[in-house]
Formats: C-alpha cells, structure tokens, sequence
C-alpha cells in the first residue's frame, strides 16, 4: 500500500471509525478491513460503491445543517440533470466608520523602587509610576457573508443556503487606519453532487458501470473518477471558505474546524464476514455475482450515518456553546456553526479518497504478495523470453542474435551479436533465405566503387517494451574475433530493395573485439492517435507529416554485412576455395600488405600460363593448388623485397596520411572493366538480372509497413512504435597486437571511427579489385525493430489500468511473426497455447 495509507494518522482515523462502527452494530457482528478479510475481485467495486454512496449522503446532509432548505435542494437536484449548479461563498469588502476617539491614561503596572540612605528622614524606599497616554478609536464594523447556490451562469437566480450580517463595535489601538476586509468570493461545481443525491429517500445513490470502455479496476473508472473530482472540489471549497471566515471574523477560533473534521465517519473499505454457518451475513443486493462476503446492508449504512449525524451534532452544539457572546462579540454561534460544518465537509472528502486509494493499494499489496516481490521491466523481459521459449512452435520461435562468421564446415572466424549491455544476446524473430533464395544486394564504397554480393540473407523483426519512466533497455552490436581470423563488418541503412547504404565499417582480426552501442529512436505509432492529429490538420499539413513519416518508417530498415575475408583473398589471388585454411602466415602477410601499403592484388595473385587449352582432368596441363599457392609466395617475397629494397615503408607511411579518400578512386579508375554495374556500358551482370527477378517478398523495405499493419490490425491502439537504431557515438575496442602479448583497450570516437571505415574500405578494395569482383562469402543481416510502450510501470500497468501486459506484448510478438514468416499465427504457436492465444486475441486468427 501507499506511504499515505501506512501513516500512523491514517491508522488512527480507522481505528476511530471501527471503534464507533463496532458500538453501533450487533455484537453477533464482527465487520474488518478489506485486508484482514478473504473476499473477491468484485467485492472491492461493491466496496468503492458503498462508500461513494455514504460520502454523497455526508456531504448534502452537511449543506443542508448549513441550512439549506429540503425544497430549495429538490428543485437544485432537478435542475442539475441538465444544467450546472455552483455553490457559491461571497463576503463583500467592507470597511468601518469610526465613531469616536478617546484619549486616556493608564498607570504602568511595572514600579520602579528606589533605595534613599541617610539624610533628614533617615533610610527609605522611594517608588515611581508611569503613567501612559492611550488613544482608542471605536469603530462600528459590518461583516457580512452569504453562501448561496446558482443554476447555470447566472449568480442572481439563486437559492439560499446560509446568509449572516453581523454589525458590531471594534476598538483598535496604535493607528487611525479603520479596520476594514477585502471581497472574497469561492466557488465550486456541485453538480455531480446533486445528480447523485435522491431527495426522496434523503440519501446518496451511486454505482460503477464495469461494462464501459474506461473501467479499469475499483479505483481507476469513470465513475469513481468523476466522485472523486466532485468531492475533491467540495472539499477543497469548504477550506477556502473556512479561512476565509477565520479572516472575517477575528474573534472565531479557527480550531473549530478541526472539531468537524475530529468526528469519526462511517466511511470504512470493510466486509462482514460470513456467519458461521459458513453462508454470507449479508446478502448483497445488486451484486453481478454471488460473493462470500457482503458491504454492510442498507439497514446498516443507514444505521452507520446515523451514528455520525449524532457525533456532528454534539460537535455542534458545543460550537455554539462555546461562541463568543456579549456587547463586544463579532461572531455569533451560527459562525461556528458553519466553521465546523465545512470542517466536517473536508474531512469526509479526504477520507473517501483515501478509502478508495486504499482498494488499490490492497491490489497492489495482493499482487506483491502472490508474485513474491515488486516487479520492474527487467522481471517482464526475463519473462517474455521465458514465455517466447514456450509460446512459439520451435521453427518460429526468437533466436538470439548471435552469429558465427563462418563458411560451411570450417571453424568460426569469429561472431557477431546484438547484446543488452552485460547480459545475453537480444532475441529476434528470425527468417533466413539461403543465397539460392535471397536478394543480391551491394553498397558503395565511394561514387564510383560499388561491391556487390549474393550471399545469405536473415531478417530479424525486433520488438522491445519499455514502460513509462522507466530506462529502454541498453543494446550493443558486438564483433569478436577469433586468432588468426578476420572479417569486415558494414553497417547502414537498407535503401532500396537491393542496396544497403553504409554508415560506418570496421575490421576485426586476430582476437579483436569490437563493442559499439546503439540507441533507439522512436516513431509514434500510427494508432487512433496519429489519425486523430491528421484530421485537425490541413490538407498540405497532413500530407507534409505523412511524408515525413514514410521516411522515418524506411529508416527503420537497418542493415549488418558481414564479410569474410579469407574466401574473398582467395578469390582475389585466384586460388581454388580453402588453400589459404592451413597458409597462416601467408594469409596475415597478404592482408597487411593491402591494410597498410595497398598493393595492387593483381601483383600478388596467381596468374595462369598462356597456354593453347587447359583442361583440369589432365595433369599434364592442369596446375594444382599447392602450385598456385606457391606462386603466390613467389610474388609475395618479390613485392617484400621491392619494399625493403627500395624503402617504400617510410613512403607508404606518408602517403598512408595524404592520400585519404582518393586512394579508392584511383584504384576503380585503373581496374574496374567497363561491364560492371551501372557505372560502365555493356550488358548487366547475372546478379543484377537475378535481383529483377527476385521474389517481392524479399523486398525489406517494405518490411515497415507490413509490421505496422500487422500491428495496427492486432492492436489498433498505436501502442507499438517503429523505433530507428542508431550507432552510438563512442565505441570500444579491445585489441592484441602480438600473440603473447597482453589484451588493450581503447576507445574509437568520430576521428578513430573515420580511420576504421577508410582501413576497412581500402581492404574491401583490394579483396575485389574495386569492386570488379563480387564478394564471394558475405552474409546480410536486416533487422527491423519497434517498441511496444505501455504508458506506466510495470506494476501500475497491471494494477491501475487492469491491463495483462504479456497478453499485449504477445499479440504484437504474433502479429510481427506472421509478418515475417508469411504463414498464419495458428501456425506459429505451439499446439499447447492455441486455444489459449485464441480467446486472449481472437484477431490474430482472422485470415484476411
């Protein structure tokens, strides 16, 4: 429960209210709080309708102490079915007319003694008064006021309810300035006050209506709401009108109040529990269903208020008894009267809001207690992962996003992943195209390189929560590899059904670990909401936000590739597949050679003797790879010797730093042949005839829009936000330089990431011949992520809105897979949770 309802003033106030209710009722009866008392969900509503009901009851008997007539409040109920009703408190300014002024002395009641030895008279005390001079001005003072109710917007169509003046003599002292009070004015709506009070029956009438959309619990609903609201202003009207009277009346014990508000009231979230013979004590009329346990009778709520009406009175009277009387009075007892009423007024406004808000937090105590501890985001992830496991028949189930870099049948050259900071791998809802299926796809490396590939294809559909307050979770894309191994990784955006747009690339070898964080931007859902806010707007500003908002739902599509660059040297150098697995110092050589003083690959690579006819079968004209490889040794050793014979190591270092960028476009400029891609004439590649003939599925930029209408057909509330990933600004990267040494680390911001991209870049040149040859092992990773939201905690989710947060984070995980698999959702679910999934969500397994 709330700090509020464990306070000790809270605890005392119940236990004042329980000690009258068990001197009213039947000994036989043994009512409790709510807490202390077995009951049902339904209970706590009869409960929050109980207790409105007595509120209302408390609250217009008060207004009709204050003296408001039975007839006058009739007519105001009739009225306030279809017009406003105001209750008023107004005290014009005043200010007094002196009568007359009188000068007088008075001795001083302090003495002054003086001690005379000697002299004539002898020894002697001598004592001496001050006198003083008082002027006192003696004024005639009026004080006037009037509390009054008013239908609709006219303050002059009013009934009474109190009306005082009061004229009386004042005498100040010490200035000339007449006494005088500024107009004070208070209102507040009581309509709802009025609609809910049956002045046949002299009482309150109230119920919640569990069928409307915005019930959520006993405390959070319209009608509850709406109770609140209306007695919070009443409540918070008979405090301003009780200082003010304070203010107004100087010689009125502003602690009268506190007598109204000391006066136990029989507003209590108690049951009577059964008798026992086990059936309830109370049957509870009205109830939807039967319950063990009953709120008080009528009879006894009856009997209850009746008790209180008593305890006010006796407040009252000794109000009045204990007014000031005489000549010299200002207020009358009818001023306390009503300074105790209005306390009363806002005691009993307080205590409904806290009895309510204790049905809540004896949800939130229960809720606790059945799950063992206060949940958090973090608790609701562990759990969905958990659930996922068991929800999703195992070829559709999520798969954390954890990749070994690899070609079939060989050792790792290491792996990527999408990790929550210091914990595992993020699952994702994974389909996988093998390269036979997949979309070729390419990125340029400047205007005039672009490298293509036709490798296999994953696309990922991530969808996250995060509620209220509380921290997105932290996600990092992670590269490690292995020793002796090295690939190149490039990232970006997808553009186009066929091209990914790099935004930074890096390359990892020998035991490099390359940590790079990514945050998530979130784009409103396009709910009921974004409709909304379109048709408010004008033609030419809906169409500029719907625009703009295409754009933000293709930034979405994010793109991993990943680059091994064995097989790629291998192609470069024309050797068959695999000879380099076992050539480890070649293969390290090789590379530096094109990191660090990017020699042309065609110096280095293996070329064919001219001959008339090579066939393959014949040893005698076939060559074997071990002699390719040899020969490739051989132009290694010369280029190594055409380095350190001519000391080119300090001039590759120069130009290292000079040439930058343009390095890249020299090299397209000398080796790309004039038939590849769109930057030379001739017939297209076989690549880019497969990628027109690619299946439209394939098309991940399309991919956004079809999740969205998954999840708009699921949901349709606008809850699930397309969320565009970004790379962080400050990476990490853990490094060995020599086998035995000791791992370093060091950080890479914009400068080092620049310096990354350019060394990754010129290795990619070099591995394809600036982009003359495809890249021939490359694997695509296209992940698409969104962000289901939910508008508070976790615990106030479940508590406060009613809402079963997995229930909703199932249904959007649904919808996503379906999207992505292409096969209906009674496909993706295990055969076990079927008909579970399908009372819980009953549109998912509409086919369209």
């Amino acid at each position: 429960m709330s700090d509020l309802l464990r306070s000790s003033a809270w605890q005392a106030r119940v236990e004042r209210s329980m000690t009258a209710v068990r001197k009213v009722l039947s000994t036989t009866r043994s009512p409790r709080l709510a807490e202390d008392v077995h009951h049902e969900y339904g209970d706590k509503f009869l409960l929050a309708q109980a207790m409105t009901e007595q509120a209302v009851t408390l609250l217009v008997q008060a207004l009709l102490q204050m003296g408001a007539g039975g007839a006058d409040v009739a007519a105001l109920c009739e009225a306030a079915q279809t017009r406003t009703v105001t209750l008023r408190f107004a005290a014009p300014s005043q200010k007094a007319v002196l009568k007359k002024k009188v000068v007088r002395e008075e001795a001083s009641k302090v003495k002054h003694v003086t001690e005379v030895k000697g002299g004539l008279l002898g020894d002697r005390k001598v004592t001496d008064t001050t006198l003083r001079t008082i002027t006192e001005w003696l004024w005639d003072c009026q004080a006037e006021y009037e509390i009054r109710a008013y239908v609709g917007g006219d303050p002059e169509d009013t009934k009474k309810v109190v009306a005082a003046g009061v004229r009386t003599a004042v005498k100040t002292t010490g200035s000339d300035a007449a006494p005088s009070h500024a107009a004070r004015e208070h209102e507040v709506n009581i309509t709802w006050l009025l609609q809910h009070w049956n002045p046949l029956l002299q009482k309150g009438r109230f119920a919640i209506d569990r069928g409307a959309a915005g019930c959520h619990t006993p405390r959070r609903n319209g009608d509850v709401d709406a109770a609140l609201q209306s007695c919070a202003g009443v409540g918070a009207w008979a405090g301003q009108v009780g200082g003010a009277l304070a203010s107004l009346f100087g010689d009125l014990d502003a602690e009268q109040t506190r007598n109204g508000s000391d006066v136990p009231i029989a507003i209590l979230p108690m049951l009577d529990p059964p008798l026992s013979g086990g059936a309830p004590a109370i049957e509870q009329a009205g109830a939807a269903e039967p319950t063990g346990h009953a709120v008080l009778s009528p009879a006894d709520a009856a009997e209850l208020l009746s008790a209180t009406a008593v305890q006010l009175q006796t407040r009252l009277d000794a109000a009045a008894s204990a007014a000031p009387s005489g000549a010299d009075a200002f207020s009358t007892a009818a001023e306390a009267r009503v300074l105790v009423l209005l306390g009363h007024i806002a005691a009993v406004a307080k205590h409904l809001r806290e009895c309510v808000d204790y049905l809540e937090g004896l949800l939130h105590s229960q809720v606790v207690g059945a799950v063992g501890k206060e949940l958090t985001a973090d608790d609701f992830r562990e759990y969905m992962e958990f659930h996922c496991r068991k929800l999703f028949a195992a070829a559709y189930a999520p798969a954390p996003f954890c990749y070994a870099v690899r070609r079939p049948n060989s050792n790792p050259e290491g792996t990527v992943s999408i990790e929550a900071t210091g914990a595992a791998p993020v699952p994702m809802l994974t389909r996988h195209y093998p390269p036979s299926s997949a979309r070729p796809f390419q990125f340029a490396l400047n205007a005039s390189t672009t490298l293509r590939f036709n490798g296999e294809t994953f696309v990922h559909a991530h969808l996250g929560h995060r509620f209220s307050t509380e921290p997105q979770e932290q996600v990092e894309f992670v590269a490690r590899a292995r020793q002796f191994s090295g690939y190149v990784v490039v990232l970006g955006r997808v553009t186009a059904a066929d091209e990914l747009e790099p935004k930074h690339a890096f390359y990892v070898q020998n035991k490099d670990e390359v940590r790079m964080p990514l945050w998530v931007e979130r784009v409103p859902g396009a709910g009921a909401d974004f409709e909304a806010a379109l048709a408010s707007l004008s033609p030419e500003q809906a169409r500029f936000c719907r625009a703009y908002r295409e754009m933000q739902l293709e930034h979405t599509v994010f793109g991993v590739c990943v680059v091994q660059t064995k097989p790629q040297l291998e192609a470069v150098l024309n050797l068959p597949p695999h000879a380099l697995d076992k050539e480890i110092r070649l293969s390290q050589e090789l590379l530096s050679l094109f990191t660090e003083f990017h020699i042309p690959s065609d110096s280095l690579s293996y070329q064919a003797p001219a001959r008339a006819h090579v066939d393959p079968h014949d040893p005698a004209t076939s060559v074997t790879g071990e002699a390719k490889v040899a020969a490739v040794k051989a132009n290694l050793a010369a280029v190594q010797d055409h380095i350190h014979g001519t000391g080119m190591r300090a001039v590759a270092s120069e130009a290292k730093e000079n040439v930058g960028k343009t390095r890249v476009d020299e090299c397209a400029y000398w080796h790309r042949p004039s038939n590849v891609g769109s930057n030379g004439g001739g017939a297209p590649p076989p690549e880019a005839a497969a990628a027109a003939a690619a299946p439209d599925h394939l098309d991940a930029t399309r991919l956004p829009r079809v999740l969205e209408a998954a999840y708009a057909a699921a949901s349709g509330d606008g809850c699930v936000q397309p969320a565009v990933l970004h790379c962080g600004s400050l990476w990490q990267k853990a490094y060995q330089k020599q086998l035995l040494q000791a791992p370093g680390r060091a950080f890479l911001g914009e400068a080092e990431q620049a310096k990354e991209k350019q060394r990754a870049w010129d290795l990619l040149s070099s591995l394809t011949r600036c982009g003359a040859l495809p890249l021939v092992d490359a694997s695509l990773h296209i992940i698409v992520s969104a962000t289901h939201a939910f508008d508070r905690t976790l615990m106030a989710t479940v508590i406060e809105e009613n809402v079963n947060p997995i229930e909703r984070v199932e249904r959007s995980l649904l919808s996503a897979a379906a999207a992505v698999h292409g096969v209906p959702a009674a496909e993706l679910i295990h055969p076990a949770h079927v008909d579970r999934v399908r009372d819980a969500s009953p549109a998912l397994f509409i086919q369209v």
